[in-house]
């Protein structure tokens, strides 16, 4: 890939077009509508964080890794950081599918939240994706019905002020009776 540098300080890259199908052909269906830039940005994100960074092909061979559940038995390391790291990641990769969303997420706040929010507030990890996929879901009704909608905040702001609690909560309206008129089940 070839760097270029933009007066806004980001850098550029240019990605094969056989890459770009290949990035859209192995993508879930509810994320292919977002810019490649952003599926790009997740991409390499997810990688740097679930991948040791060694030297040379040798050293990652001879490396052990712990994410294989396999070789955890039997040496005393709790597999249920790497239930809550699937779980985050699975969470992250959902909240970032969002068409408006901020664009500089802190992944690293967000795990932090997310990680207090579990171990603080006892909340399943399973509750918060099913909260940020019913944000993202209610996000794309509201384009689809008026063609704007409001931006979703960092993360890690919406795991820290319980946003997504409001989306958890089930909400059960009274029907008032008036007199003379029967309602039938």
């Amino acid at each position: 890939m070839e760097e270029k540098k933009t007066k806004d300080g980001r850098n550029r890259v240019e990605i094969d077009p056989l890459k770009i199908k290949l990035i859209y052909k192995t993508l879930p269906e509810y994320k292919r509508d977002r810019p490649i830039s952003r599926i790009v940005d997740d991409l390499l994100a997810e990688y740097l964080d679930t991948h040791d960074t060694l030297g040379s092909e040798r050293e990652r061979a001879s490396s052990n890794s712990y994410r294989d559940r396999g070789s955890l038995k039997g040496k005393g390391i709790s597999t249920k950081n790497l239930d809550l790291e699937k779980s985050f990641n699975n969470f992250w990769s959902i909240y970032r599918s969002a068409e408006k969303g901020v664009s500089n997420a802190s992944k690293t706040k967000a795990k932090e939240e997310f990680k207090k929010a579990v171990t603080q507030k006892n909340v399943k990890p399973s509750t918060l994706v099913e909260a940020a996929s019913k944000a993202v879901n209610d996000q794309k009704l509201q384009i689809g019905a008026t063609g704007d909608c409001l931006c979703l905040p960092d993360a890690f702001r919406w795991l820290r002020d319980d946003m997504w609690e409001s989306l958890i909560e089930s909400v059960t309206v009274k029907q008032q009776v008036q007199a003379g008129i029967q309602i039938y089940d």
